[in-house]
């Protein structure tokens, strides 16, 4: 039989690990995932980068886009529409230390200046951007990180409505270390995540220290099954706020189902402990299927349990089930085509309120290689917020046209 690939188990670890633990966010923005995996992915290849300066690979691009968003101040009533210039500039670079030490630089950095509010003009880190640096030392892969993202577009929190000012600084800073001991590979890491409000003061700050374990075995060459769990320590830095801990263990599945299908899946239980203590079960599947040459889609569904922290609420206990569904076209040559859609459903428990969310999500984008250093895309995008409380829900139009250098 054929020797199990470690890199394979390595990514499909990588995958199974979005638990309700948090470890990866579920983004609602409708780039989201996908795009961040294209980024990680690719900057792992010299072919990614386009100047070459002594050891080191460098990559430099830009893009530029205008939006009209129906709803900036995402209200149930006189909503205002507004445009909004988005410039930004991304760097990537790529250093070599050794042949088995490696450095990596991925930064996306932008303004958002609106034509008429002003007072929600503010800059923006996008998701992904990261330093990183992975070891190699014997049976053993050791990954130092730091990740910063500075959020700013409200209908990311399905929690956060009425405003437009949500901006909150996310950053995450940790080490993660595989043990690859041939047809099992065992990992363990630790994160510090700090969470601080740029926007509204309504959002409270505060830090999580997370520790995690897994253990992967190889069924197949290209499946691997195994157990993970984990803890988290959640400090709010206002005391009246209630801090807490969270709990979660389980089993997970990662691999190629047919030679079109890969596939992620785990269950297990959160335990949450505040004033009154929880134990809900978890799950999550993802889907990734070509089905031709021309069509294939993206499938992520799930429930998982987070602390209000994670999403900005003071709230002790989040119940979330959510469905993303990304389908992709590439029938023309130069343009590829997606028509996303994703739905959230969110309850809080010890907060003040309560409230019940439902979120729906839909949109398309066409995108246009027109040289081989630009790119133009258009894209629409719809979201529609309801709510249990009164004033809170919402809806809001957005259209986009962008442009993308690659120097």
């Amino acid at each position: 039989m054929p020797q199990p690939n470690p890199s394979i188990l390595l990514g499909t670890l990588a995958l199974a690990a979005a638990t309700a633990l948090g470890q990866e966010a579920i983004r609602s923005s409708l780039a989201g995932e996908a795009a961040a995996e294209a980024r990680r992915r690719a900057n792992q290849t010299t072919g990614y980068y386009n100047l070459n300066l002594g050891p080191t690979y460098w990559r430099f691009a830009a893009g530029l886009g205008l939006e009209y968003n129906s709803n900036v101040q995402y209200r149930t009533d006189d909503p205002e529409d507004d445009f909004i210039l988005r410039p930004e500039l991304d760097l990537a670079i790529r250093w070599p230390v050794s042949e088995l030490n490696t450095l990596v630089l991925d930064a996306g950095v932008g303004y958002a200046k609106y034509f008429d509010n002003s007072d929600l003009d503010r800059i923006y880190v996008r998701p992904g951007t990261q330093l990183s640096f992975d070891i190699y030392s014997g049976d053993f892969r050791i990954n130092l990180h730091d990740r910063l993202e500075i959020r700013q577009e409200t209908y990311q929190n399905p929690l956060v409505s009425g405003t437009g000012d949500y901006q909150r600084l996310e950053n995450t800073a940790g080490v993660t270390v595989d043990w690859d001991l041939n047809d099992l590979i065992l990992t363990a890491g630790f994160d510090h995540e700090t969470y601080l409000n740029l926007g509204d003061d309504a959002w409270p700050d505060g830090r999580i220290e997370s520790a995690f374990a897994r253990a992967g075995w190889f069924v197949s060459p290209t499946v691997t099954a195994g157990f993970e769990a984990g803890g988290s320590l959640i400090r709010y830095n206002d005391s009246p706020y209630t801090d807490g801990e969270q709990f979660s263990a389980g089993g997970f599945a990662a691999g190629e189902v047919t030679e079109y299908i890969t596939a992620r899946a785990g269950v297990g239980v959160t335990g949450t402990y505040f004033n009154e203590d929880r134990h809900d079960p978890y799950g999550y599947l993802g889907l990734q299927h070509r089905v031709n040459a021309a069509l294939g889609y993206r499938l992520t569904g799930g429930r998982e349990i987070r602390s209000g922290l994670q999403w900005a609420q003071t709230a002790e206990v989040l119940d979330s089930y959510y469905v993303t569904w990304q389908p992709y076209w590439d029938f023309l040559r130069d343009w590829s085509v997606g028509t996303p859609f994703f739905y959230r459903h969110v309850i809080e428990y010890g907060g003040v309120d309560d409230e019940t969310v439902d979120q729906y999500g839909a949109g398309a984008r066409v995108q246009r290689t027109v040289t081989e250093h630009l790119t133009a895309a258009l894209e629409y995008r719809y979201v529609y917020r309801n709510s249990n409380l009164p004033d809170r829900d919402y809806d809001t139009h957005s259209v986009m046209v962008r442009f993308g250098y690659r120097f």
